[in-house]
């Protein structure tokens, strides 16, 4: 298990611009060899290389777990063959997100159990959601923000989320995503965990400003010792 510290494109918020499950981590193109293999190796799984409406910052656009991936309608028709052939390789279900809501990463907080979206993506596509990544998904807010993907980074056996979020809010976490959930920041007091850090049960990446503290943080709360 590795935690790792690499700012992408010069900044600390890996989460905007990475996504991954147990199995598959999604990044643009534009990175190192270097950078492309610590973190294949940080979170020990297959990477693939896209874009999604030709922007780079795929940890916003695209929301995954081990059983689909969900992707924002801003994806062009190449740009979305390529991802289901993506999905169809690694045994995954495969959906577009045609929501006013549509940036799947800001918009659903989920691992392979459950998770939460914005109250706002319409009931239709919940269902689709769910469908898609094979689990059930509780629309909510939290903190009065609606963007929940930013709140907190959730994987099969941690989650880590904005230090506001109170106990009560914890424990409704808690119970629909089965595992404990801590508060906490990243980037050096950045508090939208989502933004700041892509993480799964093996491994994580985050900014280079993540102080002492806060890398002990994500690894109690992640589990990744």
């Amino acid at each position: 298990m590795a935690l790792i510290q690499r700012d992408l494109f010069n900044s600390p918020y890996s989460g905007v611009f990475c996504a991954t499950s147990e199995k598959l981590t999604l990044l643009p193109p534009g990175l190192s060899e270097e950078e492309y293999r610590d973190i294949e190796e940080a979170l020990d799984t297959e990477v693939e290389i896209i874009t999604v409406g030709g922007s780079r910052v795929i940890g916003s656009l695209i929301c995954l777990n081990d059983n689909g991936i969900v992707c924002s309608n801003i994806a062009s028709e190449r740009e979305r063959e390529k991802i289901e052939e993506i999905a169809k390789k690694n045994k995954m279900n495969f959906m577009i997100l045609d929501d006013r809501n549509n940036a799947a990463g800001n918009n659903l907080l989920i691992n392979n159990k459950s998770g939460f979206c914005n109250p706002k993506i319409i009931n239709k596509n919940i269902k689709k959601i769910e469908e898609t990544l094979g689990i059930e998904i509780i629309s909510k807010e939290f903190i009065e923000i609606e963007t929940i993907g930013m709140l907190g980074c959730f994987s099969p056996s941690g989650a880590l989320v904005h230090p506001e979020i109170n106990d009560e809010d914890k424990d409704i976490m808690k119970k629909i995503v089965g595992t404990e959930v801590s508060n906490g920041t990243v980037a050096f007091g950045m508090p939208l965990i989502g933004a700041g850090l892509v993480c799964n049960s093996k491994g994580g990446v985050c900014g280079t400003n993540s102080t002492g503290i806060e890398l002990g943080q994500i690894e109690e709360a992640m589990h990744l010792y």
